[in-house]
Formats: structure tokens, C-alpha cells, sequence
């Protein structure tokens, strides 16, 4: 799974996430770990446009599968 476009401004896509099946969830967290945003796991775009420039970590759990990503926020 990747973040496209990455960095972003405004919205991002996720490439291959349906490939994972039933994904349980999605939440976006800041650098500290804080959870900032939880994302609906069904939409094909993520919009983060309530969301100050920096770094963030998009972690996706999808049954035994768990993966963190790092989203770059204009």
C-alpha cells in the first residue's frame, strides 16, 4: 500500500488497499503517536484539508495485517 500523492496538500488516495479485504481500520496519528483523525476505511479518498502541514503516520490494521505509513502534509 502506498500514499499517492505523498506529500499532499489537501486529499490523498491509498493504491491497493482493497487488496487487503475487510480493512478494521485506519487512523491517521501526528509524530507524537497522537490519534489525530480515524479514516472510513471504504472511501477510494482521504481529505485532510482540517489538518496543520507536517508529519503524520497512517497506520492500517486489516485482520492480522498491520502496517504504518508516513503522510507528509503540506
Amino acid at each position: 500500500i502506498i500514499i499517492s500523492p505523498n506529500p499532499t496538500k489537501d486529499v490523498f488516495t491509498l493504491p491497493g488497499l482493497e487488496e487487503l479485504g475487510a480493512t478494521t481500520s485506519l487512523e491517521l496519528k501526528d509524530a507524537n503517536g497522537k490519534l489525530v483523525k480515524t479514516l472510513d476505511s471504504k472511501a477510494t479518498e482521504f481529505k485532510i484539508t482540517d489538518l496543520k502541514a507536517g508529519i503524520y503516520f497512517l497506520e492500517i490494521t486489516a485482520g492480522t495485517t498491520h502496517e504504518m505509513i508516513k503522510l507528509v502534509k503540506e
